[in-house]
């Protein structure tokens, strides 16, 4: 109680003094200068490099919004070391620290704040080195925490085209957000999450040390994989597992009408996309354009085309691909065959060129799914769809590995009989507060119209489609028990409470506390018990 207390009269005192006295952003500049002691990686409201740093990798337009908190001050760390001393300094200072890796998160909780409290953004953007190792018998990686899924990619093609990494789709992506959401993309079904294939890692923890695998112990290591790492410290770098792929594979992108059986289609892919062949995960999207719904079936087959064909002849034979339809290529041009355009250079990847049209307005929102849609939900869906053309409907299949493991493994809890998981997607193009409330609104409709055929108990939510609706911490990290009645268990269902007891372990203070960050139980001898039957009956 003392801590909270105390903290809370800081943050408390901070805000007021930032609100009040026009002085006292002059005396954080001055004090971070002096503790960082590096000013090319130091960037400041009024600073010309600040904006563009601030704005570089934001996905979501919707988050740059002028009455939006922004930080104090950046920090670019060129070395782990920096990363420490921001930990270090931020804590000196007494304002929080949130870290960016590839400026993805769909509520932008890596780069503002719903809060009034001031805070520092430690962005990653500079650390992006990988070392990709097939010379000794473990093919691996060592990926630094700012590099996204693309830069990965790259650097393991050029090294070798007979491994890859089983980590997002979308080449922009930061790699470290994806894994400590538990990651799913393409090569899920054949070999796990992102998250399953973490070997190792470097953290920088609260009090400015780093650790590795063994300094951490495998209980933080068990928590970062999944369970979100902004909960419990910084990540600077993994050490990921590589997996064998084909010299060739081979994409679609099939798109079916009402009248070429799109719903009987989708109706019959639910099931079968779970147990299909473990080289392909479906990507199956209802969308609309000019008035006219349509279904698009695709994804990335680990095999040449015949073999495609033969998998999807078998079943879902009503699929039916034609010649256009699909093309064999290689791993790395798959990865840039749903984002760039064609003949766009693989060094795309490399050097992070942003994708064409990939900002936008959006509201996200997720579900999971293990009892089929029927014929008349998978009717209504459609009919939401052909109201609201800036409206997607993403099911993305899940089995294979990624259901094979154990759901206590990692943090992500979605394993056995999951069939796929649901993505909502609102898009807009205007830049008003009033469009934005309508389409949210919208979305949220439609999310409300699903609750009953979806996961339940609780119902489950993708913690990598951040979901401020589900809930969030109060200003001063709230407590486990509030957590756990709100957005808590959707994210990490059982998981939840061993994520707290990490926490409380490595954390007590909570000074990584953000609004969707675990926070702390803390289980003192004498009470622990009582503690724990408490917060599960709070589940």
């Amino acid at each position: 109680m003392e801590t909270m207390v105390s903290k809370t009269s800081v943050l408390l005192l901070i805000s007021y003094f930032l609100l009040v006295l026009p002085s006292y952003p002059q005396s954080i500049r001055d004090t971070l200068r002096k503790c960082i002691c590096n000013d090319t990686i130091l960037h400041f409201p009024n600073d010309p490099s600040f904006e563009p740093i601030l704005e570089y990798t934001i996905s979501n337009l919707r988050l740059v919004n002028h009455s939006n908190p922004k930080p104090l001050a950046i920090i670019t760390p060129l070395n782990y070391s920096h990363v420490q001393t921001s930990v270090v300094c931020a804590k000196k200072i007494g304002v929080q620290v949130r870290v960016r890796s590839g400026g993805h998160d769909y509520e932008g909780m890596s780069y503002t704040s719903t809060y009034c409290v001031p805070f520092l953004l430690v962005d990653l953007v500079n650390l992006t080195s990988v070392i990709v190792d097939v010379e000794t018998e473990k093919k691996t990686a060592w990926v630094q925490g700012g590099a996204t899924n693309g830069q990965l990619y790259y650097w393991i093609d050029s090294k070798t085209q007979d491994y890859g990494f089983p980590g997002g789709i979308c080449p922009s992506v930061g790699l470290t957000g994806l894994i400590t959401g538990g990651g799913v993309g393409y090569l899920t079904r054949k070999y796990g999450l992102a998250a399953d294939n973490v070997i190792d890692a470097l953290i920088v923890d609260v009090k400015g040390q780093l650790l590795n695998r063994e300094k951490m112990g495998e209980d933080i290591f068990w928590a970062i994989r999944g369970g979100g790492a902004a909960s419990f410290g910084v990540i600077v770098a993994w050490k990921l597992q590589l997996v064998p792929i084909p010299r060739i594979v081979t994409c679609f992108n099939a798109s079916r009408s009402l009248e070429q059986g799109a719903i009987t289609l989708i109706e019959k892919s639910q099931l079968a996309c779970s147990i299909i062949n473990e080289n392909l995960r479906m990507r199956i999207e209802i969308s609309t354009k000019n008035q006219d719904t349509k279904v698009t079936f695709s994804s990335v087959f680990l095999g040449k085309a015949d073999e495609l064909l033969n998998t999807l002849e078998k079943s879902i034979p009503e699929l039916k691909l034609t010649k256009g339809e699909y093309k064999e290529m290689s791993w790395i041009e798959s990865v840039m065959y749903f984002y760039y355009p064609p003949g766009e250079p693989k060094e795309a990847l490399r050097d992070r060129k942003p994708i064409p049209s990939f900002k936008s307005h959006f509201k996200y929102k997720s579900d999971f799914v293990v009892t089929p849609l029927t014929n008349d939900v998978i009717k209504q869906l459609w009919r939401k769809s052909l109201e609201n053309e800036n409206f997607h409907l993403v099911m993305f299949s899940h089995g294979g590995k990624v259901n094979r493991i154990h759901e206590n493994e990692t943090p992500f809890p979605f394993r056995k009989g999951i069939l796929y998981d649901i993505e909502y997607m609102m898009e807009w193009k205007e830049d008003d507060l009033e469009t934005a409330k309508k389409h949210i609104f919208w979305v949220r409709r439609v999310y409300k119209y699903m609750a009953k055929y979806v996961l339940q108990n609780p119902r489950g939510a993708y913690s990598n489609f951040r979901d401020f609706d589900l809930g969030i911490n109060d200003i001063y990290g709230g407590t486990y028990e509030e957590a756990a009645r709100t957005w808590g268990v959707k994210y990490f269902n059982n998981n939840l409470q061993r994520l707290a007891i990490v926490k409380g372990k490595v954390d007590p203070e909570n000074f990584f506390a953000l609004e969707q960050t675990v926070p702390p139980l803390i289980l003192l001898p004498e009470i622990g018990r009582e503690k724990v039957t408490s917060a599960t009956a709070a589940t």
